[in-house]
């Protein structure tokens, strides 16, 4: 659902290789390209420094390691071997990793939250890091699509 379009897109597969939001995420980047185009430029601001380290995180993540090096002692307590992975098989049909586009940052509480599109070859996610403006490691990751 596309609200600020008044758009609905709905897609059904019976191939357990495809993606359904990844469909309807090209769906709507033909429907409206000039919007689809505005998200993948960066924003303004960017520290280079910060997304190159946080796309290194990204791609051992997609390759299913973790640098916990990076973490916070919750953080890595949370992002269990288990679940990371886990996370190389959820995003195979997105194709190979290609990037991130930084979208922003806002400052919550003791945490930096940074804002990406991470991009792949088939589709692009969601991507929040949450770093923790104390210890400069990552505090929390949401990914979504």
């Amino acid at each position: 659902y596309f609200p600020r379009q008044a758009t609905r897109i709905a897609v059904f597969t019976n191939l357990d290789s495809a993606i359904p939001e990844a469909i309807a995420a090209k769906i709507f980047e033909l429907t409206f390209p000039e919007i689809a185009a505005a998200a993948v430029r960066p924003a303004v601001g960017e520290n280079l420094t910060v997304t190159k380290r946080l796309k290194a995180f990204f791609m051992e993540l997609v390759a299913g390691k973790i640098d916990r090096t990076q973490l916070t002692d919750a953080m890595s307590k949370r992002l269990t071997p288990q679940r990371a992975s886990g996370f190389p098989a959820a995003v195979k049909a997105l194709g190979g990793f290609t990037g991130l586009i930084y979208r922003g940052k806002t400052v919550i509480g003791s945490t930096t939250e940074y804002d990406y599109a991470a991009t792949f070859a088939n589709g692009t996610l969601k991507a929040s890091f949450y770093i923790d403006n104390a210890t400069d490691r990552i505090a929390k990751l949401d990914i979504t699509m």
